[in-house]
């Protein structure tokens, strides 16, 4: 498992297009598609499930 530490010095730069950004990100993908490394999915709510949570986060709140 990669860990988000390893990926500090790519998200601490505002530039994700940058040359040396791009190559570590490459580098990873390539270990990640050869089962090398273990790398875990970001989960992204869609629209609906984000204003669910956020009914329910005010109802808490009352």
């Amino acid at each position: 498992m990669i860990r988000a530490q390893l990926f500090k010095m790519i998200t601490d730069t505002g530039d994700k297009i940058g040359l040396l950004d791009s190559d570590k990100l490459g580098k990873y993908l390539r270990l990640w598609k050869r089962k090398e490394i273990e790398l875990s999915m970001l989960f992204v709510s869609t629209r609906q499930q984000y204003e669910l949570k956020d009914l329910c986060r005010q109802r808490a709140l009352k």
